[in-house]
């Protein structure tokens, strides 16, 4: 799985035209945090535009909060409105 989401992510990273969200839920928000080996190609997306977001209650769960090195956090809230808004949201 981790090699797969890092090619799925390069690959979203050279693909135009970008979605305008990404959303990290569960595990998934470990790819946003110190350690992962996709943080510049999320860099990249977030430089031109990409609103990029994590679970603030999965960082906590996983203890991670404080690691988050791309896009910020947010709440189920907030997520759940972002998905019911748009017509290009990646989850994650």
């Amino acid at each position: 799985g981790k090699i797969l989401m890092k090619g799925f992510l390069y690959t979203l990273s050279e693909t135009k035209p970008y979605p305008n969200f990404l959303i990290f839920l569960n595990s998934g928000v470990k790819l946003t945090t110190a350690g992962s080996d996709s943080i510049e190609d999320l860099k990249k997306m977030e430089n031109a535009g990409v609103k990029i977001v994590s679970c603030g209650t999965c960082l906590d769960f996983f203890e991670i909060k404080t690691k988050l090195e791309v896009g910020n956090i947010s709440n189920m809230y907030d997520i759940v409105e972002t998905i019911a808004d748009s017509d290009n949201a990646v989850m994650i």
